[in-house]
């Protein structure tokens, strides 16, 4: 059994290498491209995450469409391009699109304006929650950088940090939220998924499965996380 662990783990650690390896290809071939999906034009620009061909993206922009509603009060918490912001600013009440990456806020806001959203959406430079005030929204939609490792350059932050940003997400989400207020949040096996469900937990949340995605590589699912207000 020991051995049979072993062999899992380093499995585990040669999909990430490859799958590191791949995004970072697949970001040298979209970089300062402009993307049509949803009639949005999204600009990829250099050293940003790139919702197109990653399929966490494509799922949580499905799930936010359906779950986001007419008053919601809404944080596309990592942004990147501002493709998820974009997506639910058409629907929600208001929404803020934050990343701690200068560059990506600058790309974000040129992609709202590209799509003349800019009234519908604000840009915020900040670290994960730490510039929003209490009982600020009504749902916020991460997809956090799922795979470990330590970031060398602006694009690996978009992919890399693990089970540190979800410990430090969970903290403080509740007090950003409304009592009501909810979390999607994308999320991969090549994770630390029973970290993330932990950390969850251990500050009261519960969580339900909303949509699946199965790879060779994967399984990508959407989470819709509420207060569990039993505990």
């Amino acid at each position: 059994m020991y051995f049979v662990h072993i062999l899992q783990i380093i499995k585990k650690i040669v999909k990430i290498r490859i799958t590191i390896l791949l995004l970072k290809i697949l970001h040298l071939l979209v970089r300062e491209k402009i993307l049509e999906v949803n009639n949005l034009k999204i600009k990829i620009c250099r050293d940003v995450f790139s919702p197109f061909y990653t399929f966490s993206s494509e799922l949580l922009a499905y799930a936010a469409h359906s779950q986001v509603k007419s008053s919601d009060l809404v944080l596309d918490l990592g942004t990147g391009s501002g493709f998820l912001a974009l997506t639910v600013a058409r629907k929600a009440r208001f929404t803020v699109a934050s990343d701690i990456s200068i560059h990506a806020a600058r790309c974000a806001l040129k992609n709202l304006k590209r799509n003349m959203l800019q009234l519908f959406c604000d840009v915020v430079v900040c670290d994960l929650t730490s510039a929003f005030r209490d009982k600020a929204f009504s749902l916020v939609i991460f997809n956090p950088p799922y795979l470990e490792g330590t970031p060398r350059n602006e694009l690996e932050k978009a992919f890399l940090g693990g089970q540190k940003i979800v410990r430090e997400f969970f903290i403080d989400a509740c007090r950003i939220l409304k009592k009501d207020g909810r979390i999607l949040l994308a999320y991969s096996t090549l994770g630390p998924v029973s970290s993330l469900f932990l950390e969850a937990k251990r500050n009261g949340w519960v969580f339900t499965r909303i949509s699946e995605k199965r790879t060779l590589w994967e399984t990508l699912t959407t989470y819709k996380f509420t207060r569990d207000f039993k505990n």
